[in-house]
């Protein structure tokens, strides 16, 4: 078939494809054009859609875009319609490396398997003391291959050749225990070498299992030591697999036929072990350094494994940090900087202009005028500048001054306007990174943003020689040359709980700054999102749900930083449950208190709709950390590498370490590892898997940058090989007698013995208890979780509007963090005052077709003044004081919204009163909150329209004066200003009155108390 019929067969395979996708779509999910949203005949109709698309002869890549189509119409139909319906499980897309394993190779892993099992039968039958020194030499490399995690055949010989150059291991003593290793030099030339007179070598550490150890230790005491270290100086691979081949013809093991060489049997080994000890040759790769690894620095693992004095610290030093957070577009340039600053960059500026027409410009005339310039006072950022360009202009550089002068012009202004007031020592590379960033994203051409980027590259380069600056660890573009330094680090679970501390302490921050920056971190910490993701992050991305998933995606406020960071992550089964309520808190609170859905959903004011700056808030975290630890140089960057570093013991099912790690419990580990992970069984699968949590586009780029556990995960895992060996393996390779032989446990009645000594070993493998705790000193409470900052007033408002926008109530229970039971209570009542009627039968609180009056059927009109909300704010956290200090005063509140339910209009503002006892109990219900002169009474003919003053009160209470039938305003907070404005207005009254009772009724009132007749509020008021 030629390639252009190829082309014809895949598109048409392609339509058809699509066809029976629609086809089947529509037939199971076409109710929900209709807007018939029953969540149960929607979850039958997934399982019969899943169905039908396994009985067809669709590909995994066919099946993953039908679910996905579904699960993108089902997050719109949410977003935009309130279906409040559960996202299908899209599965997760595996990349697999192409297939290069033949028979071959599956038989070789075969005869591997089979001379590991006649091996062990082997040493249970014979001593070794009873074998020749040839045989001794085959066990102790059998050992090492299928024992102590050594796969590779030169790295095999590099360690037997060290063993026979020095036969006794010495213990290392790490974190204060002792671990048995050895650090082989290996031939080897990547990057990963140590390199000396000889040549280059590659470091391979080695973790002897406690069975080689024991072989080891047999070997140490033979009477052939001497023949079988000069036998280990002088080996070579082809030695070597001659003598294995030999021993197994000599006792009938299994002949070779696939296995031709060394190398082959190590690959082997690797494959046997995966099966025997769940080690995946990913992990191995990593520890044994054939991949490109980032090692944690030794000052790091004092904080969380071993003892240590806690520091109680929680002071912040704030030197150069601002309270402002807001986010300052680059644009504006230098037109927000001090004078000197301008002046500065146009000395610089005025040394490339020509001063002579006649006479071409030099680069010594230029270096001469950079060299003319005073810069005693200039700040670091300047006399950075000042030297990369006289660097620049260097005759050994070869650059031309028009070269030099347009390098200047298009990273000068940006870059001082981001570094003029920054300490540049005290930065790290993710600020630098940060910094590059913001500058490269204002320029839409793409090829004047890769000559901008390599400008930016050119002068950082110069700041790490001279300046000490932070090696970066991405390009800044495909042009140039990447760096393979990383900047390893980890934040402690005990640190974390400190960091939220001192940030709930901080006396600078406002309460929404506060709760903010928490929340940040928590998300930062458990879920390795990067600063950016955080800060872009909006309502609308976060799903309605008891999941609560986030929705990583390109938006308004910002891009990814690549494709594969597009993820949804569900913070359910990611946050602890108290940290979970604070998120939910958080959520219901900016709910209420946002307008639209897009608004950010960390602002960086309450009343704004900015986001947070990054550099800003890396920087503020960046000094909260550094001020708890001042030894480390933590970074905010270092909680995604936290995550990560945490998720690999997630992937390789080590529940337990990570449990004291991360302060998680093992179920919700457990949960987390089938719901997030999707629980491979595949051991290459988990790393992708893994890779697509955290927004890579492979594996390795999480090896090279984020795992730093892979020794220790490796070294676990080789230990547990051999924690249980039978009493005859021990009697044999120890020579122990029966009495010697320390029963620990026996597994259904086999004769599987633990040995203590092998315990041990075990455990001085970074010991399990030696993992520090969260102190108990810090409380969850004192984290401010379950504390609501927004008035309840305005939240029921808020969730009865979106009530009427045809939201279910199951939806706004989770949107607002509220119970279904109190909203189904809202909504009850405000039907019941929307029935209420007048004796001519019109409607009294509501009009459904004024909308400038009301706001639906449900609710009074908004207040949109921010004067009238900020007073009826402190109106009700008056009467709320009120309440709690007089028990009659809830009473009376009672009272006074049955009377305004039926004595209001639609129509006025105010509220009628025909008897002073009624009008004296109204005013005095919301005494002293809401004070006599705040009040304008009118009489019903208009002969009188005064403030009520105390005085006025009084006499009214005393019934100096007859009682005239009047009417009850609340004045506006700012009448006197708005009169003075306009002379012909006589009142300018407040909405407050009408918003303030009728939300009040339907927070405090039940149906009972709106529906009965007239005669029992009769009865209170005769009762006053």
């Amino acid at each position: 078939m030629s390639r252009e019929n190829r082309n014809k067969a895949k598109i048409e395979k392609e339509r058809q494809v699509t066809e029976l996708i629609d086809e089947l779509y529509f037939n199971h999910f076409n109710f929900l054009k209709a807007g018939n949203i029953d969540e149960t005949k929607y979850e039958f109709a997934v399982l019969g859609f899943k169905k039908d698309l396994e009985n067809t002869d669709l590909t995994a890549t066919d099946y993953r875009r039908a679910m996905q189509r579904l699960e993108k119409t089902i997050h719109a139909g949410n977003i935009n319609n309130g279906w409040n319906l559960p996202l299908p499980a899209v599965p997760i897309a595996v990349r697999r490396h192409n297939q290069t394993r033949q028979q071959n190779w599956f038989l070789a892993a075969r005869e591997a398997g089979e001379l590991a099992n006649s091996f062990q039968n082997f040493l249970e039958a014979r001593s070794l003391d009873s074998l020749p020194e040839d045989d001794l030499l085959v066990c102790l490399v059998l050992a090492s291959l299928f024992n102590s995690g050594i796969w590779q055949s030169k790295v095999l010989i590099s360690f037997l050749r060290s063993v026979g150059e020095k036969p006794h291991f010495t213990a290392q003593l790490v974190m204060g225990e002792a671990v048995v290793l050895r650090d082989v030099l290996v031939d080897a030339v990547n990057i990963h070498t140590v390199g000396d007179d000889n040549g280059s070598y590659l470091v391979h550490r080695c973790f002897p299992d406690a069975f080689t150890l024991c072989v080891l230790r047999c070997l140490s005491t033979s009477k052939h030591k001497l023949s079988i270290c000069k036998l280990l100086k002088n080996a070579t691979e082809k030695a070597i697999l001659k003598n294995i081949t030999y021993f197994c013809k000599k006792y009938g093991f299994i002949t070779f036929k696939k296995i031709t060489t060394l190398k082959k049997l190590c690959s082997a080994g690797l494959v046997y072990a995966e099966k025997v000890s769940d080690i995946s040759s990913a992990i191995y790769e990593a520890a044994a350094g054939n991949t490109m690894t980032a090692e944690l620095p030794s000052s790091y693992w004092g904080e969380f494994v071993g003892d240590g004095a806690v520091q109680e610290n929680l002071e912040i030093l704030r030197e150069n940090i601002e309270n402002d957070f807001t986010k300052n577009s680059s644009k504006k340039s230098l037109h927000t900087s001090s004078v000197s600053i301008v002046q500065s960059l146009n000395q610089l500026r005025s040394a490339f202009v020509v001063k002579n027409t006649k006479k071409k410009l030099t680069s010594m005339a230029v270096i001469e005028a950079l060299s003319q310039i005073n810069t005693q006072y200039w700040c670091e950022a300047l006399h950075c500048l000042h030297a990369w360009l006289l660097k620049m202009l260097h005759p050994t550089r070869g650059l031309k001054v028009s070269s030099v002068r347009r390098y200047f012009s298009e990273v000068t202004s940006e870059w001082v306007f981001h570094t003029e007031s920054a300490d540049l020592a005290s930065l790290d590379e993710n600020d630098f990174a940060q910094i590059y960033r913001t500058i490269l994203e204002a320029v839409t051409n793409d090829q004047r943003r890769n000559y901008k980027a390599r400008c930016l590259q050119e002068l950082h380069d110069f700041g790490v020689k001279h300046y000490n600056w932070p090696v970066l660890t991405e390009e800044l573009c495909h042009h140039t040359r990447s760096s393979q330094y990383v900047n390893a680090g980890y934040i402690s679970n005990q640190l974390y709980m400190r960091i939220l501390a001192a940030i709930a302490n901080d006396q600078q921050l406002d309460a929404s700054q506060k709760a903010s920056i928490k929340l940040m971190v928590i998300l930062a910490y458990r879920t390795g999102l990067r600063v950016g993701e955080l800060v872009k992050l909006r309502l609308c991305d976060v799903e309605d749900s008891s999941v609560r998933t986030i929705f990583i995606v390109n938006n308004k406020i910002g891009n990814n930083k690549s494709i594969s960071a597009r993820r949804k992550l569900p913070l359910l089964y990611l946050l602890h449950p108290d940290e979970f309520k604070l998120f939910n808190n958080w959520c219901g609170e900016r709910s209420a208190l946002a307008i639209y859905v897009d608004e950010p959903l960390f602002p960086a004011k309450e009343i704004t709709r900015e986001p947070f700056n990054q550099q800003k808030l890396s920087r503020y975290v960046n000094s909260v950390m550094r001020s708890l630890c001042p030894h480390l140089n933590h970074t905010f960057h270092h909680f995604r590498h936290s995550c990560l570093s945490n998720f690999q013991f997630l992937v390789e099912r080590e529940y337990e370490i990570l449990s004291r790690l991360a302060n998680l419990d093992v179920r919700q580990l457990t949960a987390l590892s089938q719901k997030v992970i999707a629980h491979p069984s595949c051991a290459i699968e988990r790393y992708w898997a893994l890779a697509q949590f955290a927004g890579h586009a492979c594996p390795s780029t999480s090896f090279r940058n984020y795992l730093h556990f892979n020794q220790w995960i490796l070294s676990l895992k080789i230990a547990t090989q051999t924690t249980s060996l039978s009493k005859e393996l021990c009697k044999n390779i120890l020579n122990y007698s029966s009495k010697k032989v320390t029963r620990r446990f026996i597994d259904n009645g086999s004769k599987v013995v633990f040995y203590s000594a092998l315990n041990q070993h075990v455990t001085s493998l970074f010991p399990l208890n030696d993992i520090k705790q969260m102190p108990e000193t810090i409380d969850n409470n004192s984290l401010g979780i379950g504390v609501r900052r927004t008035t309840n007033i305005m939240t029921t408002y808020k969730v009865l509007e979106q009530y009427q926008q045809d939201i279910s109530i199951e939806t706004l229970s989770i949107r607002f963090n509220w119970p279904t039971e109190k909203i189904q209570r809202w909504v009850d009542v405000a039907r019941a005052i929307a029935n209420l009627k007048t004796r001519e039968g019109g409607l009294r609180m509501v009009k459904e077709k004024t909308e400038r009056i009301s706001g639906g059927l449900l609710l009074p009109a908004t207040l949109a003044d921010h004067e009238e909300e900020k007073y009826l704010e402190e109106t009700v956290c008056n009467l709320r004081d009120r309440v709690k200090n007089d028990k009659g005063a809830l009473k009376n509140i009672h009272w006074a919204l049955l009377y305004y339910l039926r004595h209001s209009l639609i129509t006025n503002t105010g509220i009628g009163f025909t008897e002073r006892t009624a009008f004296c109990r109204f005013v005095d219900s919301f005494m002293p909150a809401i004070k006599p002169e705040y009040w304008r009474v009118i009489s019903n003919g208009r002969t009188s329209n005064s403030i009520l003053t105390d005085k006025n009160y009084a006499a009214i209470r005393e019934a100096v004066d007859v009682f005239m039938s009047c009417t009850l305003y609340l004045r506006h907070p700012k009448e006197a200003s708005l009169i003075a404005k306009d002379n012909g207005f006589e009142k300018y009254t407040s909405q407050i009155l009408r918003f303030f009772m009728h939300m009040t009724a339907i927070r405090m009132l039940s149906v009972d108390d709106v529906s009965p007749n007239y005669s029992i509020l009769s009865e209170a008021v005769s009762d006053t």
